[in-house]
């Protein structure tokens, strides 16, 4: 059946928040995050926060992690979260993303493993100071990453799916949980390319066991 997106007060897809709720959960994440192909209802976030009585804001759809820095804190001080969930991104700096295109456009190999090399401790640092970030702003609040661990040669470069790179998942600090496309690609959604209902409903699941630890 068609379905149409709606977006809240804060241009978000999702209820409206509830700041005075006594469970809120703030997740973080990409398209997949966000419930594309599938109505809202079904999305995994949606079901996840019912399924613990909680009010949610989703901060999705973002394609670079730093690009989610000044909203992520304003959240954390008005909305005030009991729990923050990270789903993965692709790319961590918009300047790993300018040089994904550069090296795929640049047929000369010469210093292209080098270059890798210092983008990725480039990021390492910058996932660093992005929970740093976070401890700062949200000291007593549990946050968990929530990694799409593609497999192997899903994407030809380290460069193209940023978390794919295993010195980035080494460098995370806060839990830590993954997952595979193989998993969560059960059906399609009506897009034709993100995971469907039954994938959200798997997901959704997962997700219930892996924060009930986290949720009060």
């Amino acid at each position: 059946h068609p379905f149409k997106y709606h977006w809240n007060s804060l241009a978000l897809r999702g209820p409206e928040p509830n700041k005075n709720a006594k469970r809120k959960i703030l997740a973080v994440g990409n398209s997949l995050t966000l419930g594309c192909g599938v109505p809202v209802e079904e999305s995994y976030i949606y079901k996840t926060a019912k399924h613990f009585d909680a009010d949610y804001i989703n901060l999705s759809d973002n394609f670079v992690l730093t690009d989610t820095l000044y909203s992520i804190k304003k959240l954390i001080q008005w909305y005030k979260p009991t729990l923050i969930y990270i789903n993965e991104f692709r790319f961590i700096d918009n300047a790993t993303f300018v040089a994904w295109h550069i090296l795929n456009t640049n047929k000369q190999q010469t210093g292209k493993s080098e270059l890798k090399d210092l983008l990725v401790e480039g990021m390492c640092n910058t996932i660093s100071m992005y929970e740093d970030m976070l401890r700062f702003y949200a000291p007593n609040i549990p946050i968990v990453w929530d990694i799409n661990v593609n497999e192997k040669n899903a994407r030809q470069s380290v460069l193209a799916d940023n978390f794919a790179n295993q010195a980035i998942l080494d460098k995370l600090s806060f839990p830590t949980y993954t997952f595979t496309n193989k998993e969560i690609i059960l059906d399609l959604g009506r897009d034709g390319k993100h995971p469907g209902i039954k994938g959200h409903t798997w997901m959704a699941e997962r997700l219930t066991k892996i924060l009930g630890e986290y949720v009060e």
